[in-house]
């Protein structure tokens, strides 16, 4: 094929101009959210609908209260406060010293499944990232777009429908292809935007479900406390609302266009941040409340950035002589979740923060000098082997006493695939970064926690899982 002189151009743009890429993005994703907040707020006081918004506030208020949480945090972050931004410093170099061969490794899962399948995997999740992405409408399409230089990306005015359509690879708006389409500014508390579309390239329906883009999804983002859920799971209370919210609305029309779909055509449900949160949960539903789909046709769920959940990857462990099959372990089964590099929220959960704020009280108590704290962070200087064996004693010493509703969570996935940056990531030939892969075990997260970076948050970005699951070596 023929490259015209505009195409090459923007090849080149996108090739040698790639931090200015990111700061755009980044302000671009800010920018769209900023829209986004007004237009729910906006839509909802004319709807008359923020009792639920405090609602929501209440019920985090009573949960912080009652279960003693907001004391235990106050008093953990009251010590040495001015310190905290120096302390998190410390904390990061005494991590990357912990782990010296990297994260993804000291989290490795034992090969459970053979190479082929994790090789199918990723090949699909490069392709259903693009559906997570659309999710969120067309500012964040051209975000995601412009990020990864692959060609001009869509005016971020353009129409919901064609700019979603396109994005995933569909050409033809044909009847019958867009299942539901709920991707309109302003959303309810107990609903998240969505949209289904039947891809007869990939025989499958996909379900794709959009993150944090308003301030309804933040609100829903606070309501970390858990509430029983499928099974007797406890799991992401606002997540749990918002899953239950989608299927309410748009299920039966799914289950519909399902019913008429060849059975070989898959169901797949994928989301990313938030909505990688929520789909899992609706995976879970899916197959706890529709045991006849779950026998009878495939269904893949794919997790991008997404948070920890469920406080059980299986049932097994509760009834041990529960009868018929562990619908739980048959969901987590068929999901996967991906990380890219340093994202902080697959990390986050209430039980996590008590976690993080114990680590900085106990990077406090090591008493460094003030001075020395930016030295370790920028590897000008190494944690000593004392001070890397002072600070694990002290979190070793350190009994967080249980709380009721802030268990530890886990991803529903049976693999996490963790994507970095190769050691000599610039390919010259193709003038792309490359990237490799780790399978971890979504139980092992828990224990090298989240890595406190200024990175944490650019790494959760859709641009970037995009373009690294695009150039996975």
């Amino acid at each position: 094929t023929t490259t015209t002189l505009g195409e090459g151009c923007w090849h080149a743009w996108g090739i040698v101009l790639f931090p200015l890429r990111v700061l755009i993005g980044c302000t671009a994703f800010g920018v769209g959210a900023c829209f986004n907040i007004c237009f729910d707020c906006n839509g909802r006081s004319r709807r008359d609908k923020k009792p639920d918004w405090n609602q929501t506030k209440a019920d985090l208020t009573a949960f912080l209260r009652d279960s003693g949480l907001g004391e235990e945090l106050q008093e953990t972050t009251s010590r040495g406060k001015f310190r905290l931004f120096t302390n998190f410093r410390l904390l990061h170099a005494l991590q990357r010293k912990i782990h010296p061969h990297g994260r993804p490794e000291a989290c490795k899962l034992e090969q459970t499944t053979t190479s082929d399948t994790t090789d199918a995997a990723l090949k699909d999740a490069a392709t259903f990232m693009k559906f997570a992405t659309a999710a969120y409408g067309p500012q964040v399409i051209a975000n995601a777009i412009f990020e990864s230089g692959e060609r001009v990306p869509p005016g971020p005015l353009a129409k919901t429908r064609p700019a979603v359509l396109k994005h995933i690879g569909i050409e033809k708006d044909e009847a019958g292809v867009v299942v539901v389409m709920q991707l309109n500014y302003g959303e309810e508390v107990g609903t998240l935007r969505h949209y289904a579309v039947v891809d007869h390239a990939r025989r499958a329906l996909v379900l794709a479900v959009r993150g944090t883009y308003s301030w309804s999804s933040t609100m829903a983002n606070c309501a970390g406390f858990t509430t029983e859920f499928c099974n007797g799971l406890e799991a992401h209370a606002g997540m749990v609302r918002l899953a239950r919210g989608v299927w309410d609305a748009s299920g039966a029309t799914i289950l519909q266009r399902l019913a008429a779909l060849p059975t070989d055509y898959k169901f797949v449900i994928v989301g990313h941040s938030l909505g990688a949160g929520v789909a899992g949960l609706i995976n879970l539903l899916v197959h706890h409340e529709e045991a006849q789909l779950a026998a009878s046709r495939s269904i893949r769920c794919f997790l991008y950035g997404g948070p920890p959940t469920v406080s059980r990857l299986s049932t097994s462990d509760v009834d041990e002589e529960q009868a018929g099959e562990d619908l739980v372990a048959k969901a987590v089964a068929s999901t996967y979740c991906f990380i890219y590099k340093r994202d902080i929220v697959p990390f986050i959960s209430v039980d996590a923060i008590r976690r993080l704020c114990s680590m900085a009280q106990a990077v406090d108590e090591l008493h460094v000098p003030l001075w020395k704290k930016p030295l370790l962070d920028h590897e000008i200087i190494q944690p000593t082997h004392d001070l890397v064996e002072s600070f694990q004693r002290r979190i070793l010493d350190t009994k967080l006493p249980p709380i009721d509703g802030a268990p530890p969570l886990y991803i529903p996935a049976h693999g996490v695939v963790w994507i970095d940056e190769e050691q000599q990531s610039w390919c010259y030939s193709c003038r792309r970064h490359r990237y490799s892969t780790t399978l971890c075990d979504p139980r092992k997260l828990l224990d090298v926690g989240p890595l406190v970076g200024p990175s944490g948050i650019s790494d959760h970005l859709t641009g970037r899982y995009e373009y690294s699951l695009q150039h996975i070596s």
